[in-house]
């Protein structure tokens, strides 16, 4: 007998102050069926029905993997509806184990109201692709507004664990003399990446290949009449492993442009790698190289001196013969940590055959350093054996996994009670 297709009912998001509260019925995956957007810079938001129910793109995208039928609560622009589908339909023939969805319109009239500026936006993080597109733009004569993300569960985001970055972001704002737009939301706490892997390609995130970049896109239309916006943009590296991040490719990317009344979507950086982005931001623009923010595990400070990300930009850094106090890294912390960066480097994505990681083992300026030369070669040899033995697990089948799993869980139990025995004995 045929499972019958699931249906959800997106109810019209709710505006309370500076805050739209976004649910659904009935919950299927997510951990529960809301989530809030608030904006603390704008005491209350004047927007369409149109341009909030345009915001339920993400959720459109989300539960399209399940082949549901997804019933719109306000009946939006249909060419925005066809861009719609043309984007769910691109996310699932590369990500979704099934293909098959239906976008119905809803009865609510949309009440669109005229974008009269025109304001362009730019999703900015800190990190180098944000700040060199800034560089651009700024070059160009353009000031554009600074959307700024956080909120609670969000790594490296997180208003309460990460101040320096939201700190950073009010300095750039003053000493460039532009428009800041403070966005907050807890989309990340109702994402379950376990519960989504049933519907999800082997080696797929629901978050990273699918729904990160539309999330932050969907933030912009709730505020796009009231604040006359009308482009977005954001850097986007050329990556060569975009099946992790698919939602940042050219191929999905190029369709976003058509998934909001009136507003434009413009990708930058698209062809250069992540050093050809560092080398013209270090170089060219090392006014504003001094704010970047790019580790994504600190806590409570601006660099956590034991990820992929903090070794990646000092080496980054020194084969270019900058000072990496140019963007706050303390050389240092670097070498004494060294062990601890080794690991998280190995066991990174960029460390794998092909990757940034390789380039940079043979860089003969990095070379020509002695603690240089000996880290990278043991980068290179941990990097080799780590990423062909994960290769070997990960082509293993699930059943065989799950009982590695359990022994691996098992024996940890039981290690941890001859432990306690000893200790009692003592």
């Amino acid at each position: 007998m045929m499972k019958s297709q699931p249906v959800v009912q997106l109810k019209l998001p709710e505006i309370k102050g500076n805050r739209v509260c976004f649910s659904w019925s009935p919950n299927y995956v997510f951990k529960k069926n809301s989530y809030w957007v608030e904006y603390p810079g704008i005491r209350r938001i004047t927007a369409s029905n149109g341009k909030v129910a345009e915001a339920l793109f993400p959720l459109c995208l989300a539960f399209a993997a399940l082949g549901a039928e997804i019933k719109l609560p306000v009946k939006i622009d249909e060419g925005v509806l066809e861009g719609w589908r043309r984007v769910i339909s691109i996310a699932a023939v590369q990500n979704y184990r099934r293909f098959g969805f239906d976008l119905t319109n809803g009865p609510i009239y949309p009440d669109y109201q005229a974008i009269t500026g025109m304001q362009s936006a730019l999703c900015f993080g800190g990190g180098t692709e944000s700040l060199l597109t800034l560089a651009h733009l700024l070059n160009h004569g353009e000031k554009p507004v600074l959307a700024s993300f956080g909120g609670p569960a969000w790594s490296g985001s997180n208003p309460e664990k990460n101040r320096e970055k939201f700190r950073m972001d009010e300095q750039v704002r003053g000493d460039l003399g532009l428009e800041l737009l403070k966005v907050r939301s807890n989309f990340r706490e109702i994402i379950d990446p376990n519960a989504w892997k049933p519907y999800l390609k082997p080696g797929v995130s629901m978050i990273n290949s699918v729904l990160l970049l539309p999330f932050f896109l969907s933030f912009f239309f709730p505020v796009a009449e009231q604040l006359g916006l009308r482009r977005i943009l954001s850097g986007n590296e050329k990556m060569n492993f975009p099946h992790e991040y698919f939602c940042f490719s050219p191929a999905m990317t190029s369709a976003y442009g058509e998934i909001a009344r009136g507003l434009v979507y413009e990708p930058r950086l698209g062809n250069q790698l992540k050093e050809d982005v560092c080398r013209e931001l270090y170089l060219e623009h090392p006014r504003l190289a001094q704010y970047q923010y790019s580790c994504w595990k600190n806590r409570g400070e601006r660099w956590c001196y034991g990820c992929e990300s903090c070794l990646e930009y000092y080496a980054l850094l020194k084969n270019l013969g900058l000072n990496p106090a140019l963007v706050g890294l303390d050389e240092n912390r670097i070498r004494q940590n060294r062990r601890r960066l080794v690991s998280a480097v190995s066991r990174a994505a960029e460390s794998r055959p092909g990757e940034l990681w390789e380039r940079m083992c043979d860089y003969p300026n990095l070379r020509r350093d002695p603690f240089m030369k000996g880290l990278l070669d043991e980068i290179r040899n941990k990097a080799r054996t780590y990423h062909a033995v994960k290769n070997l697990y990960d082509a293993l089948p699930d059943g065989v996994k799950y009982l590695y799993r359990e022994q691996k869980s098992l024996l940890k139990r039981l290690s941890a009670a001859a432990e306690a025995r000893h200790a009692l004995a003592a």
